[in-house]
């Protein structure tokens, strides 16, 4: 934001100084600097100085800030095989370094020739070195940070581009020194065969259906990461304009030839992937297919979850046995209690004892399988690994024609749903549970099979239902209202969109975390938690919660006071 004033601070000088009158260039450069303080006005409106660093003293306590050195990680992470190192991001990065660097060292030359170079073109290269040197005071791994120079970074390339060959011609004659002219073509040769490298991948993206998804791009299935072949087509271009000057001139002005091809081409790429996946509807919950749908809710409409509320017991074909170390209606941590329909047919064997807690094995009763598509679910809370299990059992007739084991690694008192794939012709399910580990978190507790229907996220949260939104993904649900953050307490949330891999994971996001100061971090200590099952195809990495609690949303009073002390006031609740 900085860097285009600065670099146009000689210009600015010239046009606010009024000659022999300090005071009228004074008043003069405050009334030009006022614009400066919007930001602070509107940063400040309803804080002190006092609060910000306050909250910088209290932030930095508990997750310090990088130091300078560490701006290296933000190009390692450009140049790995990861989301954040993107071809498209590459070819626009490395570009504008290359540019940049041969720049700066023409603008050298020129100065000691007491040449000139181009007003409007310098200041834009200024402001785009010093854009890449600022990214520096504010480090950090995050690759989308060059974002921040768009603005002013591709003027300056454009001008480089297409004036870089005359500017070079004119500060060093005639003749630009052949080593000179190879130097450029490596660099370019470099700069594509680099940007080619990086895959055609995103962040918190799902890409499935996506041409050339999570790898790099290979139109025609041709690699466009190798150096020979770009090397090659600056060859070629060299002997295309070698008719029309010299040879080394010729190499020269098919450099940047090339490399604007490069640019051209990652830009084609990237619209056109992204369109042909759109028009396909690829995938289905993607906010690209969504929003050329012209989805009014995005991925709300389109994602669908199996709703623990409607969902209706299998048919008992045959009773159960007795349960055991298993209580039922209960045996689970009784400050996570299962949710849904099936809240009072469960069985737990958690009696909250210490290390010598009893282990044991039980089964349930069969149940009728339904025909057709339906969705079978069991909902689970516990540990299911580390000799612990929780098995579907099918039959068909009295013959068992398939297992099925219910596991994760989560270990954990909230609830997590498993949906039931029975073999071909299985007609009866039955649950057999198994705990084999002592201690405090050594239990494990499972609902009666059902069949849930599946529900859009849209229906299952509608619009007044304050949400628990993951940044990552909150822009895909527009109609999803996020629960409201006012006066440093938090709105609690009756169903959360979170972005992860592993069961429950949503719940490690830093907005879940007491130690980083988290907003939603009090929620899994406050509500019961149930992570509902999404239905194919849908992005692996959503995931849906429902929160419960006993307690009334909405029935206490909020008095807001106020007390001065130094250097502000402070509000009292």
């Amino acid at each position: 934001l900085l860097a285009p004033l600065v670099a146009g601070l000689p210009l600015l000088a010239r046009r606010v100084r009024v000659p022999g009158d300090r005071a009228a260039t004074a008043l003069r450069a405050l009334a030009v600097g006022s614009g400066g303080a919007t930001a602070l006005l509107l940063g400040f409106a309803d804080g002190a100085l006092r609060d910000f660093l306050r909250g910088q003293l209290v932030t930095e306590s508990i997750f310090p800030q990088d130091g300078w050195a560490e701006e290296l990680e933000r190009y390692a992470f450009l140049l790995d095989q990861i989301p954040m190192g993107s071809y498209a991001k590459r070819a626009a990065v490395l570009a504008c370094l290359v540019a940049v660097c041969w720049f700066v060292a023409l603008a050298l030359v020129a100065r000691a020739r007491r040449g000139t170079v181009l007003q409007p073109l310098l200041m834009a290269a200024g402001a785009t070195a010093l854009g890449f040197a600022a990214l520096a005071f504010t480090p950090s791994k995050w690759t989308h940070h060059f974002g921040s120079l768009a603005g002013v970074g591709p003027v300056f390339l454009a001008g480089v581009l297409v004036l870089g060959v005359p500017l070079a011609r004119a500060a060093l004659g005639r003749r630009v020194p052949p080593p000179v002219v190879v130097a450029v073509a490596a660099s370019v040769v470099v700069a594509a065969a680099l940007a080619w490298r990086g895959p055609n991948s995103w962040p918190y993206a799902w890409l499935d259906g996506m041409p050339s998804a999570y790898r790099p791009p290979a139109p025609g299935g041709i690699a466009l990461d190798d150096p020979a072949l770009w090397a090659m087509a600056v060859a070629v271009g060299a002997l295309v304009l070698v008719r029309r000057t010299g040879a080394w001139e010729a190499l020269l002005r098919a450099a940047p030839a090339v490399l604007a091809l490069s640019l051209a081409a990652s830009t084609v790429h990237l619209l056109a992937t992204f369109t042909g996946a759109a028009a396909a509807g690829t995938p289905r919950d993607s906010v690209w297919a969504r929003s050329w749908a012209g989805s009014q809710c995005g991925v709300g409409d389109t994602l669908h979850v199996l709703d623990p509320f409607t969902a209706r017991p299998l048919p008992v074909v045959e009773p159960a046995g007795p349960s055991g170390i298993f209580v039922a209606d209960g045996g689970y941590y009784a400050g996570n209690a299962p949710q849904g329909s099936l809240a009072r047919q469960v069985w737990g064997s958690h009696d909250g004892a210490a290390a010598d807690a009893p282990t044991g094995s039980t089964a349930t009763g069969w149940y009728a399988l339904p025909g057709g598509d339906a969705h079978v679910t069991v909902i689970a809370a516990g540990t299911f690994d580390r000799g612990n299990a929780l098995t579907a059992v099918y039959r068909r007739g009295l013959a068992t024609v398939g297992v099925q084991p219910l596991t994760d690694a989560a270990a954990s008192p909230s609830w997590r749903t498993f949906t039931l794939a029975p073999p071909a012709g299985a007609d009866a399910v039955r649950l057999e549970a198994t705990d084999a580990l002592a201690g405090t978190h050594g239990w494990l507790a499972f609902s009666a099979p059902a069949v849930a229907r599946p529900v859009p996220v849209s229906e299952l949260a509608p619009r007044q239902t304050p949400v628990a939104l993951s940044w990552q993904v909150a822009f895909g649900f527009p109609c999803l209202r996020p629960s409201a953050v006012v006066h440093g307490i938090t709105e609690p949330p009756a169903v959360g969109v979170l972005r992860a891999a592993q069961p429950l994971g949503g719940l490690s996001d830093l907005a879940w975390q007491g130690a980083r100061g988290g907003v939603f971090a009090q929620v899994p200590r406050t509500q019961s938690v149930l992570q509902l099952a999404t239905v194919a195809p849908a992005d692996p990495y959503l995931q849906v919660y429902v929160f419960g609690s006993p307690l009334a949303r909405s029935a206490y009073a909020l008095e807001v006071t106020t007390r001065t002390v130094a250097g502000g006031s402070v509000a009292v609740r």
